[in-house]
């Protein structure tokens, strides 16, 4: 006999060394998800699930789940440290540090002489949206350079740039508007992926599959996509 659990209440259920949340709902399947933030692993599961199936789903996902949840702990100890006055960052590819000097009025950041100097508000949060605003100006415009120079070569025209936070991926394209979104945290890295993720979206205007038509092209377009494409998994987020 299955246990009887709460339906739609979320239990803590032990497996092993680690420590899970179960909540039961009306499916036909088992679903098990890693909290990007937080680590924290979840699981919806059928109504009629045992423990004992539960826990077998997560000793045969252990590895998998190590793996997002050692991506999460990168990704926290990043946001929680970012922001604090003498933090090191890197800045598409530009180490700094930052200095917060406190000051009344809008906040002001500015890039020089290896530090990134926020002035204004000094408490963290007003800190980390000053930053995350000017990092956004930043990206969008040397994404506005990359599409400058692949345009003419690929033919394919960008009507639109966005950049935002992005959870799941680096990047995406919305081909009838031929609109291309970047991922915000592409500005901590090296140029050279910011290049790679606008020029993948911009070879879906061209193809929007991912067919042996459009890695031909992306090919042509860029050689080295595969090395590029594999260091982004390494990192965390979905590639794209």
């Amino acid at each position: 006999m299955p246990e009887r659990r709460p339906r739609g209440v979320p239990y803590s259920l032990q497996v092993g060394d680690l420590i899970v949340t179960v909540i039961r709902k009306p499916n036909r399947h088992m679903y098990i998800r890693v909290d990007r933030r937080t680590g924290e692993v979840r699981l919806t599961v059928p109504l009629a699930a045992t423990d004992v199936e539960i826990r077998a789903l997560v000793g045969r996902q252990r590895v998998w789940i190590a793996r997002k949840q050692s991506s999460a702990a990168r990704t926290s100890d990043r946001s929680h440290h970012r922001f604090q006055p003498g933090s090191e960052l890197s800045v598409l590819g530009k180490s700094v540090r930052l200095q917060i000097v406190p000051s009344g009025g809008a906040s002001n950041v500015e890039m020089m002489d290896g530090f990134l100097t926020v002035r204004g508000p000094g408490d963290e949060l007003q800190v980390e949206w000053a930053v995350l605003r000017w990092l956004r100006s930043m990206v969008h415009a040397e994404v506005v350079e990359i599409v400058a120079r692949y345009q003419p070569l690929m033919g394919a025209v960008v009507a639109e740039i966005g950049v935002r936070r992005m959870r799941t991926r680096w990047g995406s394209c919305n081909i009838g508007a031929r609109r291309i979104w970047l991922n915000l945290e592409l500005g901590w890295l090296d140029p050279k992926y910011l290049e790679y993720v606008v020029v993948h979206e911009m070879t879906h205007l061209l193809e929007r599959g991912h067919n042996r038509r459009f890695y031909a092209m992306l090919e042509m377009f860029m050689p080295e996509w595969r090395s590029l494409r594999h260091s982004l998994n390494a990192i965390g987020i979905a590639s794209p």
